[in-house]
């Protein structure tokens, strides 16, 4: 596992968080079918977690977002967790003469 860090800007929204690739053994596993997936934020005045899993940028700031990967046969594997970051900057000023 590799440590991941995003970049968005106040105002992003569904954030697209780093590819995930979950394994049982040698054999990949697919979203639905073999395990479920669940995120959490550190810091939800920076990146808020939507009930349908999507992650928005709502503040300036650094958030940790922990992924929580629950497997369909809970009697073969244990859950998983693994974090990313989301570094969240302020959305720049648009400015014009006229």
């Amino acid at each position: 596992y590799t440590t991941q860090n995003v970049d968005a800007v106040v105002g992003d929204e569904d954030i697209n968080a780093p590819e995930l690739t979950v394994t049982a053994g040698k054999t990949p596993l697919v979203e639905g079918v073999g395990y479920s997936v669940s995120y959490t934020s550190d810091n939800e005045n920076v990146v808020k977690v939507q009930e349908d899993g999507t992650l928005d940028a709502v503040g300036k700031g650094t958030a940790k977002i922990t992924a929580t990967i629950t497997p369909a046969d809970g009697t073969k594997y244990n859950n998983t967790t693994l974090s990313f970051t989301i570094n969240v900057s302020a959305r720049p000023l648009k400015a014009v003469f006229s």
